[in-house]
């Protein structure tokens, strides 16, 4: 995911933008950890279900921009070829050459047959129940996020029309995203009453994830009308919050200790959890990366959360998460038998270990495969 173009104006516009890409850095460093401990006696290392969540909610509220700002300002809508160039260009570029460096260099990871092969490529690995190869499970969010941009032009286009259908203003846009989120439990609902988890793909699925990417996207629209200077109830919400220096940060506290309960929010070693357990898990993660991405973009001057993922080194994390996000996995099943974790003193070496070598191909990636993708894309847009 790129961040847009677009900042607020003052001082606080560098903090703005900085703190947008340390967030996802800290979002894909959560994948990390909890990869490398899940299978080890420290599986509580990490926030479970954090980094996939945050990663949606930040891509909904990035994504829906060109959109929201359409609809509340007058400007053209944005252009589906470029929308869809710079997408594809986004994701796909590294994201094949993971593939295909894994297959050639973990045999037991190796899509097989043709059939699992292309729905490798094609990123639709998620609708086969079929989740492919151990090495490559994680890219089930990938093919979550290729589904939100296919997808994304068409809430964009619901908020746009929303709004100039309406005489009640803007705000009749964060009522499109609202449906759109209302989607999510829906969908959990009837997958927990109608299928059988053990055999079913759909908690994969985009409708099961819609809610993070159309809270992201409203937390986006009333950005874009409190830029403008219309003003409504959600506007005054998000602004009064952040405008007081310790409930987000204590908000972030409450959500922080739901997400990790083992009570609240069910175990962390893929043992047995409930449908109250994993749903608390999940809104609560939702929760959190929303708290942490108002206090960013609404906070009068930058706040103690914003001020934190500034920092240069979560801006390098953040510039480099999506290898970081790829290469984690990968590293986990090649390291793992270097690495024991029976003891404390081995599994921080294999901590530190694998962390160390996503990051150090994170920055890699970043530098020899997605910064030049991003500047095709702008010279073909």
């Amino acid at each position: 995911m790129t961040l847009d173009a677009s900042k607020p104006s003052g001082p606080q516009s560098a903090s703005y933008v900085a703190g947008l890409t340390g967030l996802r850095g800290f979002a894909a460093m959560n994948v990390v950890l909890v990869h490398v401990s899940v299978l080890t006696p420290h599986a509580w290392l990490g926030l479970h279900g954090f980094g996939p969540i945050a990663l949606f909610v930040l891509s909904g509220y990035l994504l829906i921009k060109p959109w929201s700002k359409a609809a509340v300002t007058g400007r053209a809508l944005p252009s589906l070829r470029s929308f869809a160039i710079r997408r594809v260009l986004r994701i796909f570029p590294a994201y094949l050459v993971c593939l295909v460096l894994v297959a050639m260099l973990i045999p037991t990871s190796q899509p097989h047959g043709s059939a699992q092969w292309l729905r490798a490529l094609t990123l639709t690995t998620i609708y086969s129940g079929d989740y492919g190869p151990p090495a490559l499970f994680h890219t089930w969010s990938l093919c979550v996020e290729f589904a939100w941009y296919v997808f994304a032009p068409i809430m964009g286009g619901l908020v746009v029309l929303a709004v100039r259908s309406s005489r009640h203003g803007p705000a009749r846009g964060l009522t499109a995203l609202a449906v759109c989120a209302l989607v999510t439990p829906v969908f959990l609902l009837w997958e927990e009453r109608g299928l059988d988890a053990a055999q079913s793909s759909a908690h994969f699925w985009l409708p099961a994830w819609l809610a993070a990417f159309a809270l992201g996207a409203m937390v986006c629209h009333v950005e874009t009308m409190h830029q403008a200077g219309r003003t409504s109830a959600a506007v005054k919400l998000l602004v009064g919050l952040a405008s007081k220096p310790v409930v987000l940060p204590i908000l972030a506290v409450v959500l922080l200790y739901v997400v990790q309960s083992p009570t609240l929010g069910g175990g962390y070693n893929f043992e047995p959890t409930t449908a109250t357990q994993d749903n608390t898990r999940y809104f609560a993660n939702i929760g959190l990366a929303l708290v942490l991405l108002v206090s960013i973009i609404f906070s009068p001057r930058p706040s103690i959360i914003a001020r934190v993922f500034a920092t240069r080194p979560m801006e390098a994390l953040g510039r480099w998460s999506y290898g970081i996000y790829l290469a984690n996995l990968p590293l986990v099943h090649v390291m793992s038998s270097h690495f024991p974790s029976s003891t404390p003193g081995e599994f921080i070496v294999r901590v530190g270990a694998i962390t160390a070598a996503s990051i150090g191909l994170g920055a890699a990636a970043y530098a020899l495969i997605e910064r030049p993708a991003m500047d095709l894309s702008r010279r073909l847009t």
